[in-house]
């Protein structure tokens, strides 16, 4: 579970885009200062990776965080991979208040 989506850990690049191949899955592509993000409720699959020093930390975590809560997840277990390298205050609190 999850292995080809581990792949795009070291190949996603560009600027942040939200894809949305259906309304269980959320994925914003890395930047120089975003992470690749990718949620999946389907799968039980939340990834962060890369850099997390976004100019506007709340602003790039909310949806994230709606995301997350604004429905039921379908599966029984999550798993939760972060492979972040750098992380400033802000995206350090947001990412707090994610895990709770």
């Amino acid at each position: 579970m999850g292995n080809k989506y581990l792949q795009q850990l070291y190949q996603v690049r560009g600027r942040v885009t939200v894809e949305t191949e259906d309304k269980n899955v959320l994925r914003l592509t890395r930047t120089p200062k975003t992470p690749f993000v990718y949620l999946n409720r389907r799968e039980g699959i939340i990834i962060f990776a890369g850099i997390a020093t976004p100019d506007d930390g709340i602003g790039f975590y909310r949806p994230i965080l709606d995301f997350i809560n604004s429905q039921s997840w379908g599966a029984s277990i999550i798993v939760v991979y972060f492979r972040v390298v750098y992380v400033n205050s802000s995206s350090s609190k947001c990412l707090l208040d994610l895990i709770n």
